[in-house]
């Protein structure tokens, strides 16, 4: 499905690929019939082809919520006029589902956010505080400069 020096060249852009793209992995496919498996979507064009998985795992559906949580809060940090480089507290309010997902996750959120430490329950005044529905989940966030 390739021409000789393409893989390489992948190879060379594959973290910028996946990162873009938001996958996991990216793996070359010698021929067409390699990408026709159950649980993925396929798509070819002009002798090229993608498959992607659709079956998601619960850890990549938690992953995404939490991904999903990160973008919602770094909007609220420049809605709320923050430097990018201020520290932030974090406070939440959901569900059990929520509160797991903060509970993985809360290092991965931490770093993405530049916050010292995830609250649960709203309850400090002055603070900017938004309101979502998150993968079906009912969430509130407020961040709080340091």
């Amino acid at each position: 499905m390739y021409h000789p020096g393409e893989k390489d060249s992948l190879d060379r852009i594959k973290p910028q690929v996946i990162d873009e793209l938001n996958v996991k992995n990216i793996e070359v496919a010698a021929s067409e019939a390699e990408l026709e498996k159950d649980g993925y979507k396929t798509s070819l064009e002009a002798g090229y082809g993608v498959a992607i998985a659709t079956d998601i795992s619960e850890e990549l559906a938690a992953e995404g919520l939490a991904r999903d949580i990160v973008h919602r809060l770094q909007t609220m940090r420049r809605n709320a006029g923050f430097e990018i480089s201020d520290h932030i507290t974090i406070c939440y309010e959901g569900g059990d589902y929520i509160k797991q997902v903060m509970t993985d996750y809360a290092n991965y959120i931490k770093h993405e956010t530049l916050a010292r430490e995830l609250i649960e329950g709203i309850a400090v005044e002055g603070e900017f505080v938004e309101q979502f529905k998150l993968s079906g989940n009912e969430i509130k966030l407020s961040v709080v400069k340091l």
